[in-house]
């Protein structure tokens, strides 16, 4: 209220002055900061040895099972994803150790 009358009353005095009226209003500037230091940003490359991820692989129990219909009377020991999206699998059959590679798309041994 007493904000409003000295207000009131400083428009008055400058209309009686014969000034003409500035209104006081608060305008918001908006400054634009431009960064001095853009960092240059690379894109990301898939790897070529990698499947893409739309891909649909087959399990790892389904790869094991395929190498062990393959190496009769195994047991199987490890099964890792390559990067390639195939399947090496290693079986165990006496005393004798074979790693074999089963394609991730269709299961095929190579």
């Amino acid at each position: 209220m007493r904000r409003a009358l000295t207000i009131a009353a400083s428009v008055a005095m400058m209309l009686a002055a014969g000034e003409p009226v500035m209104v006081q209003a608060q305008t918001l500037q908006v400054q634009q900061i431009k960064p001095k230091f853009q960092p240059k940003v690379q894109p990301r490359i898939q790897n070529p040895n990698r499947p893409p991820n739309n891909m649909v692989l087959i399990k790892p129990s389904q790869a094991l099972i395929i190498a062990q219909r393959l190496v009769p009377n195994s047991k199987g020991i490890n099964v890792q994803l390559l990067p390639g999206g195939n399947y090496a699998v290693t079986l165990k059959r006496k005393n004798e150790v074979r790693r074999l590679i089963i394609d991730g798309e269709t299961g095929e041994p190579r």
